[in-house]
């Protein structure tokens, strides 16, 4: 088994090692994720934001420590794992947000789909 070491660039400290998977374990991880996206797909929207707001939540209460893993992995400052956690946070809200907006059945009329410059033969 090939393993890879996980270094600190700044102190070259090893922080730990992680199993190397070979093509076949490859293949397996992402055939299991091709089948999970169908069934993610598949489930309502309201039930996928609130999966995706109990992510945000563990990455609020666990903002330090993923920060000191971002530093520690990377060699950057913490203050800039900061940020890049912080900026995640925003996107998740973002997308929360116009969420809200795009998921509204919306009606289109043959004046809404001319003025978008699509022909009305695109209509149900």
């Amino acid at each position: 088994m090939k393993l890879l070491d996980v270094v600190n660039p700044a102190t070259d400290e090893l922080i730990t090692q992680l199993r190397i998977d070979d093509g076949a374990a490859v293949a397996i991880k992402a055939q299991k994720a091709r089948n999970a996206q169908a069934a993610w797909a598949a489930t309502p929207l309201a039930d996928r934001m609130v999966c995706i707001q109990r992510f945000r939540a563990l990455v609020v209460a666990q903002l330090e420590d993923l920060a000191k893993t971002m530093t520690q992995e990377t060699g950057k400052p913490l203050a800039h794992s900061h940020n890049e956690l912080n900026g995640f946070l925003g996107r998740v809200d973002f997308s929360w947000q116009k969420q809200k907006v795009f998921s509204k059945p919306k009606r289109f009329t043959s004046k809404t789909v001319c003025a978008s410059k699509f022909s009305t033969s695109h209509l149900v």
